[in-house]
């Protein structure tokens, strides 16, 4: 495979990263001004660490960096995007975009975010700006590389048995190539928390009634039994089904390129977090943590279910090959006792 033009003069083999330590741009062969490439510092570029002869990573060991799409790409409302959960829960304007709950400007910050007024609109501007970012990496001297795919980008309203936006499909068949031609290996996370906002109805500020199916839950969808009592709709929630879709078109459009899938990079934090605390976006400001995280994270293991048995399915077609991996990615917390007694270990 080809470099694509913008990483030509900007490959840097891992080989010779030594011989480039003192680079006043790492991954450029000349400073990029402020305009093209804004600076993360006032008027300085992060340096290279000195490297120590002799030390090495084991023969086969992954170096890699990980990031999610919201967190980076910006251009938020460019080529076809739709709406996210994350665009309305931060307050940018998505009036006319797909899936908006926003009917004017300017759209409501929701009242329970810490820092108003942050948003993903530009962010590291990724999506215009993947082919330096790749040299980067390069220049890191990175074997693998781990992003996620918005789903919103790829069908807007989350409505995933559609026809996909066919630039941002191609956006990240332009990424995966050009960290392919850098000897990069690219794994991918279908949902690394950017729900399409068009699966649920709630604009966050507003008690969206629970277990109601006038309305799209997300992954809080639920009925209630003859009693009363909450019941997970679990293979039958529509987000549950429409992820099934969406996971399925991803392993067809670029199975042929990436080997290694997560379909959640952590559960917890989206389902727990976006549950009581006001911290993420949920169907409501505050929920009972005693019972939604529980309903979320049943639908999402089933979302889960559903992208597995497309990947069999995949490679039982022969379109996938045994060697295609599927996986989760879990956040965990390491516990240790205060002491030794029996009552801190318990």
């Amino acid at each position: 495979a080809r470099l694509p033009a913008e990483l030509a003069s900007t490959r840097v083999h891992p080989e010779s990263l030594a011989a480039r330590a003192g680079d006043a741009c790492p991954g450029f062969s000349s400073c990029p001004s402020s305009t093209s490439f804004p600076l993360p510092y006032n008027g300085t570029y992060p340096q290279t660490y000195p490297y120590a002869k002799g030390r090495f990573f084991p023969r086969n060991f992954s170096w890699m960096l990980g990031t999610a799409s919201y967190q980076i790409e910006g251009a938020y409302n460019e080529d076809g995007r739709g709406a996210s959960i994350w665009d309305t829960f931060s307050g940018a304007n998505t009036v006319g975009m797909p899936g908006s709950v926003c009917k004017s400007a300017p759209c409501a910050v929701n009242s329970v975010q810490g820092i108003k007024g942050a948003t993903g609109n530009v962010a590291n501007d990724h999506y215009h700006k993947y082919a330096q970012d790749v040299a980067v990496l390069s220049q890191l001297g990175l074997n693998t590389y781990r992003f996620s795919i918005a789903w919103p980008r790829i069908f807007p309203t989350g409505d995933s048995s559609g026809k996909p936006n066919a630039k941002g499909v191609q956006f990240y068949h332009n990424l995966i190539d050009a960290l392919v031609a850098a000897k990069i290996t690219p794994i991918v996370t279908m949902y690394h928390w950017d729900l399409p906002q068009g699966l649920i109805d709630a604009n966050f500020d507003e008690v969206l009634p629970t277990c109601d199916p006038a309305y799209k839950q997300g992954w809080f969808e639920c009925t209630r039994d003859a009693s009363g009592n909450i019941v997970p709709s679990g293979s039958q929630a529509n987000t549950v089904i429409q992820f099934g879709k969406y996971a399925q078109f991803l392993l067809r459009e670029y199975g042929s390129k990436v080997k290694t899938w997560a379909t959640f990079n952590e559960a917890w934090t989206f389902t727990f977090l976006g549950s009581g605390f006001g911290k993420a976006p949920s169907i409501q400001p505050y929920m009972d943590n005693d019972i939604w995280p529980y309903v979320a994270g049943h639908n999402v293991i089933l979302a889960h279910l559903a992208a597995a048995k497309a990947f069999r399915t995949l490679q039982q077609e022969k379109t996938l090959s045994d060697s295609h991996m599927l996986g989760i990615t879990n956040n965990q917390d390491w516990r240790e006792p205060a002491s030794h007694s029996p009552q801190d270990i318990a």
